[in-house]
């Protein structure tokens, strides 16, 4: 999603409970203000089990950000007692597959119908 609408954003972001869903912001300074370049979120999918979701900006992509906000989400997701994670991702987005893959060797994709894939991901199997 290049855009969010008001509606995706109110929808999203407008009743954050800290515990079925979260989200996390990578800023970047540019000249006297702040933009945003990354949002790493999860939301509740299941009761052990949330589904996350990355959006990095274009020209900061393929530098560690998705990376390193999987493991923030990971720690966060733990301490609200999930076991895991699960995602749905384009099957032709294979740096974000690499992502998970990186960070669960052991992740469960399969095909989720179409053009998306379904990941399953066991906080006992992170890297």
């Amino acid at each position: 999603m290049r855009t969010f609408s008001h509606e995706v954003v109110q929808q999203q972001w407008s009743s954050v409970d800290y515990h079925k869903n979260i989200s996390i912001l990578g800023l970047v300074q540019k000249g006297g203000h702040k933009e945003i370049m990354a949002i790493g979120s999860y939301a509740q999918d299941s009761e052990d089990r949330a589904e996350v979701a990355f959006v990095v900006r274009e020209d900061f992509q393929s530098m560690g950000i998705a990376s390193y906000l999987i493991e923030i989400l990971e720690k966060i997701a733990r301490e609200n007692q999930y076991n895991g994670f699960c995602a749905t991702v384009l099957r032709e987005n294979k740096a974000m597959v690499r992502v998970f893959k990186n960070r669960f060797p052991n992740a469960r994709i399969s095909s989720g119908g179409g053009s998306d894939l379904r990941i399953e991901m066991d906080f006992s199997q992170s890297g």
